[in-house]
């Protein structure tokens, strides 16, 4: 929610749900999401789905080295409905493209460059989050 704020997406209100890998964006009832929008006067409902893994990951794919190794990550979704007729007008379950990851490996000897902190973690998954609204 801060990095949402510190990027100017202020939250009228906010729900945590669980919710799994298999089914990221059904935790929540939108429903009474859409009521509490409603009522907020709102136009559009955003759900954010963010969820923090900590296990191995592979990075470097794309240079043909692919390379495993401890990652903190954030799998990012969005989902943005009219509150008019409850219609989604954007889905993004999580993604690949939609992760943000704590560390910066060199592909040609698996080491890890850097390592971001928590805060430059959040601020990664906000604009990933923010770029995929943008580009709708």
């Amino acid at each position: 929610m801060e990095g949402l704020e510190r990027a100017g997406i202020l939250a009228v209100d906010m729900v945590s749900a669980p919710g799994s890998s298999e089914r990221p964006l059904e935790g929540l009832d939108r429903t009474a999401a859409l009521s509490r929008a409603r009522e907020a006067g709102a136009e559009q409902l955003v759900i954010v789905h963010a969820r923090l893994f900590q296990g191995d990951l592979t990075h470097c794919n794309q240079s043909g080295r692919a390379r495993s190794g401890p990652t903190t990550y954030w799998n990012v979704g969005l989902d943005i409905r009219r509150i008019a007729d409850g219609q989604p007008l954007l889905v993004e379950p999580p993604a690949e493209d939609l992760r943000a990851v704590d560390v910066a490996l060199d592909c040609k000897t698996g080491r890890p460059i850097r390592r971001k902190s928590m805060d430059e973690l959040n601020t990664d998954s906000v604009g990933l989050v923010r770029a995929s609204f943008s580009s709708r």
